[in-house]
């Protein structure tokens, strides 16, 4: 199942995203990319009970920002991942 985006915006000390939970997952995983960049895995969040990430690395003025985000279930040591979330992206002034 795919994780929801709930919210999307700036603060003055980078872009806060919080995502609806998901009580079958163990976690999940933030990735990002810049303007034409790729994808880097930015944060992976141990707790399924975490529904939102600050991105103190996205502080600079006058790039978009793409997110996506993964929730993951780890079983018997083996992870098992979500399909990504919709990208969403913000472009920071």
């Amino acid at each position: 199942r795919r994780v929801l985006f709930r919210s999307f915006f700036c603060k003055s000390n980078g872009i806060r995203i919080t995502w609806k939970k998901s009580s079958n997952a163990s976690g999940y995983m933030i990735y990002r990319k810049t303007n034409d960049g790729s994808y880097k895995k930015i944060k992976t969040i141990k707790s399924r009970k975490t529904g939102s990430y600050l991105d103190k690395g996205a502080r600079y003025r006058w790039n978009r920002y793409y997110y996506k985000v993964v929730a993951y279930k780890k079983v018997n040591g083996k992870i098992y991942k979500s399909k990504a979330s919709t990208v969403k992206s913000l472009y920071r002034r």
